[in-house]
């Protein structure tokens, strides 16, 4: 699937914000422009909640801004990933966005620890790439980034290219 799609009816972004807040949000199902908006504005104000620095506008969502659900998505990871303690069925988010990653990069070269080694891999700038290469290998060349490029020059390419 399409993050950028699947997060502009707001469906999504309103699930992982309520996974991850511990939020009781009900998206409302209609595909009209006001109600979409809508749905993402509420996703937004409950994630403003417990973080208000996440400075992510309703239009960038909407229009799927490919850069700044990136970055979404990213501050997501950082603000959660080990801070978040809750509960979801017996696994915590923290387990399920680390079992996707390690789904999504398993057999890529230098993430091979990435569910043991969560944040730090993140900061290896391989992370990213790996995800974009597995759903469309014609946008990154995984393995030039890997042997050539710094972490910085992975995140920015990966950034540009999405």
């Amino acid at each position: 699937t399409d993050l950028f799609e699947d997060f502009k009816t707001g469906l999504l972004l309103i699930k992982l914000v309520n996974i991850l807040s511990g939020s009781n949000l009900q998206p409302e199902r209609v595909k009209w422009r006001y109600i979409i908006e809508q749905n993402i504005s509420r996703a937004l104000e409950a994630l403003s909640k417990v973080d208000p620095q996440h400075g992510i506008s309703i239009s960038a969502i909407y229009e799927g801004n490919p850069k700044l659900t990136l970055a979404l998505v990213w501050h997501l990871i950082l603000r959660y990933s080990h801070l978040h303690e809750g509960d979801m069925m017996g696994v915590s988010a923290e387990v399920h966005c680390k079992n996707w990653c390690g789904k999504n990069t398993d057999g890529y070269v230098g993430l091979e620890n990435i569910e043991k080694d969560f944040l730090g891999t993140w900061v290896t700038g391989l992370v990213l790439p790996a995800i974009i290469n597995r759903s469309n290998p014609e946008l990154i060349d995984y393995r030039d980034l890997y042997y050539n490029k710094s972490p910085e020059e992975r995140f920015e390419i990966s950034f540009d290219v999405s």
